[in-house]
């Protein structure tokens, strides 16, 4: 221990003594006790007190306030309040996907969880990361909270909150059926498309990531403004192929890598990327959203979440 650590100690001890010495001396009545208990030098230990003197019960026993220096640093925060998940929201995001006809358990390089080969429709082939029901609920509540037209539907109108939040449920359902594929074959309104990390590996202009199908624009946009993980917008975009239309490595490798992270977690940056974009959209409808009917928020919803 240091010498400055030493004396630091030293004084905190020293002003605890006496604090306590002074409520003693106050109990006894006499404020000399105080002058005669203390050695000259300000040692540590308070002096012992007249054997025969009776302390008076009834004062109060005060208790020096802690140096603030004493206090344990860093002490966790207060955990947050347990996410609010409607069993409508959960119902409305359905159960097994159609793919998961006949599956087997497998592993996918750069997916650290289980995964499920399977073979669906006769012949078609693909390897799956879905995240369940439950799961995916908890992305969209937690999004929710940042639009704030429907947020303030929490409280104030229960059932027009929830009819919202399955608007983002619809969309979702919509955009993926909740399929993520690895990598493999999704059959879609007559067409077989090829998937490799989530993304379509044909794509030129869209290339959506699952499961919520968002793009490279919304992510560049958001990462830009909100995380400030981008800092530059064009920059994001060119990376990711949005400028030339091209689907490139590092687009997918982020679609992938944002599923990792989200994959235990009540937090999907790709849920809040769409939310952040669908409160802009609300808030040049919905002036003040602290008094708005639960019947425009969710029409305005329907707009920014198409379910087609």
């Amino acid at each position: 221990m240091s010498r400055s650590t030493r004396h630091s100690a030293s004084v905190r001890r020293s002003v605890f003594a006496l604090g306590r010495l002074f409520t003693f001396a106050l109990s006894i009545g006499g404020l000399a006790a105080l002058a005669s208990g203390c050695s000259s030098d300000g040692g540590d230990a308070p002096a012992t007190p007249d054997s025969g003197a009776v302390p008076d019960s009834s004062l109060p026993v005060v208790m020096p306030p802690m140096p603030a220096d004493t206090m344990e640093a860093g002490a966790p925060e207060a955990a947050p309040p347990p996410l609010d998940v409607p069993a409508s929201l959960v119902k409305a995001l359905g159960g097994k996907s159609y793919v998961e006809e006949s599956c087997q358990s497998t592993t996918y390089p750069g997916w650290p969880y289980a995964a499920q080969k399977c073979t669906y429709m006769t012949n078609l082939v693909v390897t799956i990361a879905n995240p369940d029901a439950d799961r995916v609920a908890r992305w969209i509540v937690d999004a929710s909270s940042l639009i704030a037209a429907l947020d303030a539907l929490h409280t104030r109108d229960r059932a027009s909150w929830e009819q919202g939040l399955a608007v983002i449920a619809a969309h979702t359902i919509g955009q993926s059926s909740r399929i993520f594929p690895l990598a493999g074959q999704i059959y879609e309104n007559g067409t077989v498309y090829k998937f490799e990390r989530g993304v379509t590996s044909t794509c030129s202009t869209g290339c959506y990531c699952r499961i919520n199908s968002t793009s490279r624009a919304q992510w560049c946009k958001y990462a830009a403004d909100v995380l400030k993980t981008e800092p530059v917008e064009a920059d994001c975009l060119s990376k990711y192929g949005q400028t030339t239309s091209t689907l490139t490595d590092p687009w997918l490798a982020h679609c992938l890598e944002n599923h990792v992270a989200s994959w235990t977690a009540d937090r999907n940056e790709h849920f809040r990327a769409q939310a952040w974009a669908a409160n802009a959209m609300l808030a040049a409808k919905i002036k003040d959203p602290t008094t708005a009917m639960g019947a425009d928020v969710v029409a305005a919803l329907k707009l920014a979440y198409p379910s087609g």
